[in-house]
């Protein structure tokens, strides 16, 4: 049986609504928000169920998060949020919470990482997917993305960026719909990870795409 997703997110959802356009055979079963957002009207686009928890502690917002997962028979999460998870759910789906930061860790964790980096002038920019743990960004890694920076303007290297998480987002997708274990994907597992050669070929096309659409 596949393994059944929720979205959890506080963002427009640009991401997701990306590659679920791209890609007929992706599905997210649950969509969980903590907020009036644009990504709750992905649930209308593609006809996935939303629930709101509206919560103000983060203690509290992830102990009703929990049991929300458990009674839809949620087995992961993939994270577009802006706030720490805490509390039981990180025991209860241990390396079953996946986050999507853009920006290269450890050098630009929580918010506003692009922009960060963009401002240090650092040579390579990117994007990482790990597990959330109880830090902030400081979960075990599972996809990294690296770019050498030449010449582009911050709104290229932007596109760049979320190319590389709608391309992430596929290849973590389409994994856990195959039953398949994330922890394979890891950049330890790889000879070199500075550009896209952890993606598969599917996730490289979708990427490839997105780049020459821009």
């Amino acid at each position: 049986m596949s393994n059944r997703i929720a979205l959890l997110s506080s963002t427009g959802g640009s991401v997701v609504k990306t590659l679920l356009r791209n890609n007929p055979d992706i599905n997210l079963d649950l969509i969980i928000t903590d907020r009036k957002c644009p990504a709750e009207n992905i649930s209308d686009e593609f006809s996935i169920p939303n629930i709101r928890i509206d919560e103000k502690s983060n203690i509290k917002f992830s102990g009703k998060l929990l049991e929300i997962l458990i009674s839809n028979n949620i087995d992961y999460v993939v994270v577009f949020f802006s706030r720490l998870l805490q509390g039981n759910i990180l025991n209860n789906y241990n390396n079953k919470l996946i986050n999507f930061h853009p920006a290269l860790l450890p050098d630009f964790p929580g918010m506003n990482g692009f922009e960060r980096a963009i401002r240090n002038q650092k040579k390579f920019i990117g994007s990482t997917v790990h597990f959330i743990d109880e830090g902030m960004d400081t979960g075990k890694k599972i996809i990294e993305l690296r770019y050498h920076r030449k010449n582009e303007c911050k709104d290229r290297l932007r596109h760049i960026v979320f190319s590389q998480q709608v391309a992430s987002l596929n290849e973590v997708l389409k994994n856990l719909k195959n039953n398949r274990d994330l922890n394979t994907l890891g950049p330890e597992n790889k000879k070199d990870n500075t550009n896209l050669d952890l993606l598969s070929k599917e996730s490289l096309l979708i990427y490839k795409k997105l780049i020459q659409s821009s």
